[in-house]
């Protein structure tokens, strides 16, 4: 049995039991493993490794990065049965980078940090206190953090004096990460038993927040830091804490703020710190700090796709997202089209012709005059940042008559057409070779739209008797174009 502060961070499920006895709060680990402090773990079929405390508890390493900067290999792990590791105690937190060893960043954040003792981090502010304390190539000792780890860490005020942060006093002072377990609040020295300030701490009975995403870890009265990540979309954090008394003094960033009554808190791109202090009557004032992380604006602008109907299909140059300047031809029938766009960031709006258009899967219709139309493609960022794609589409004034046009014309007579058959060759003539008694022809039209008559009636296929006969082939297009084919048939003469 051991006994601990109540400053120490607790969370639901993480303790065996709680007593309080008096002025003392006693945490029981019936269930400690045999394993000695400093002990490191993984399962036999788990990636995980964890580190064992000195009170028993494992604790794990978020990935190897953060391993890295406690040890030089991997030599040291132990591998245990799975239920030997689930028999063990879950710590509260996961092991933080040693101080003085790296930089920290968090992913698709600007700021800098460097680690103290306690795992506190200080905002680096330009680059000359970085190669001050890590030398020109500081930006190799950068270690980039998943942004979910925030909340393993405390952010305190920025580094203004690089000359107050010795890496070497910083890594000196935290021996193991069992110190620094201790400096963080979450283990007790060994042996060693705290009284219980905390019945003289101020505190919240709630804090809520009005995001997609919620409070790591869930909030709770003795635990004095948070997370939380934001979309960019999320500009305005509304915090509503809630007081055990009527008479305690809440301040949000320094702004008195009643118990029950929301407070907007405007945030900015990347990590925000929110301090919110807490005074009851006759107590201690305590600060609840919240880490908000604001994700980056997208600053995609590019389409991923521009997509057209017209029958040619033949925009110039082949499209591609860093080409800007097209051009379309389009027949003498079409008068519109549809163009359908597909951009990569989903955030993304776009205009054409000033007008807004969405990414719809069936596309827009514009229509086309006769000569040049011209399209602007404006996308806009979620950032703001912009590209502008032109598209030139030319509409044909006069009428095609290819349009009015057959692809083909076959018969069965064996001695073929003659001449060989031209979509621009409207006149022709075979011969029936002896025996053969019936003259098939089928046709099909160039555009699937337009009409195809024979000898006046409204077909492709035609079977006559052989004999002496002009066949009428007419074909009209969507825009009323017209051309007539004709096929003289002669029959077999022996003469």
């Amino acid at each position: 049995m051991r006994i601990f502060s109540k400053k120490v961070l607790i969370t639901s499920g993480i303790l065996a039991s709680i007593f309080v006895l008096g002025i003392f709060v006693v945490f029981n680990f019936a269930n400690a493993s045999t394993y000695s402090q400093g002990t490191v773990l993984k399962s036999q079929t788990g990636n995980s490794v964890y580190y064992i405390s000195s009170d028993g508890r494992k604790f794990p390493f978020p990935n190897a990065e953060t391993y890295r900067t406690w040890y030089g290999d991997f030599k040291n792990i132990k591998t245990i049965s799975n239920d030997a590791l689930e028999n063990i105690k879950n710590g509260s937190r996961y092991v933080t980078v040693r101080p003085g060893t790296k930089l920290v960043k968090f992913k698709d954040s600007k700021g800098v940090y460097v680690v103290l003792q306690g795992a506190y981090l200080k905002k680096l502010t330009n680059v000359e206190d970085a190669r001050a304390i890590y030398g020109t190539e500081w930006y190799k000792q950068v270690v980039d953090l998943p942004s979910s780890l925030i909340s393993s860490y405390t952010i305190h005020e920025d580094i203004e004096d690089p000359e107050d942060y010795s890496p070497i006093g910083q890594r000196n002072a935290v021996n193991s990460i069992n110190d620094s377990l201790i400096k963080r609040g979450i283990v007790a020295r060994p042996g060693k038993t705290y009284e219980d300030n905390s019945v003289n701490l101020s505190r919240l009975k709630l804090l809520q927040e009005n995001f997609a995403d919620s409070f790591s870890p869930r909030f709770n009265s003795f635990v004095y830091s948070y997370s939380l990540n934001s979309k960019y979309s999320e500009r305005i954090l509304s915090l509503k804490p809630l007081a055990y008394s009527e008479s305690t003094v809440i301040k949000i960033d320094g702004l008195v703020v009643g118990s029950g009554v929301s407070q907007g808190v405007r945030l900015q791109e990347g990590v925000n710190i929110i301090k919110i202090e807490v005074k009851d009557p006759g107590k201690e004032l305590v600060t609840y700090n919240i880490s908000v992380y604001r994700e980056s604006a997208d600053a995609n602008s590019t389409l991923s796709k521009m997509q057209e109907n017209l029958k040619s299909h033949n925009i110039e140059p082949s499209f591609s997202s860093n080409r800007y300047d097209y051009s379309l031809k389009a027949d003498y029938g079409e008068s519109s089209f549809k163009m359908r766009f597909s951009t990569y960031s989903k955030y993304a709006k776009i205009f054409v012709n000033g007008r807004e258009y969405g990414t719809s899967n069936s596309g827009y219709t514009f229509n086309l005059d006769y000569g040049e139309n011209k399209y602007r493609i404006y996308v806009v960022a979620q950032s703001g940042s912009s590209h502008t794609y032109n598209l030139v589409v030319n509409r044909s004034p006069y009428k095609n008559l290819k349009e009015a046009s057959l692809e083909f014309l076959k018969t069965n007579l064996q001695n073929r057409i003659t001449p060989a058959f031209d979509m621009n060759t409207t006149n022709y003539e075979v011969y029936a070779r002896e025996g053969e008694t019936r003259a098939k022809f089928k046709v099909e039209s160039l555009n699937s739209n337009a009409i195809v008559a024979i000898d006046g009636q409204i077909r492709k296929y035609i079977d006559y008797p052989v004999e002496y006969r002009t066949v009428d082939i007419k074909v009209v297009s969507p825009d009323g174009l017209e051309r007539t084919y004709r096929v003289k048939v002669i029959p077999f003469s022996s003469n």
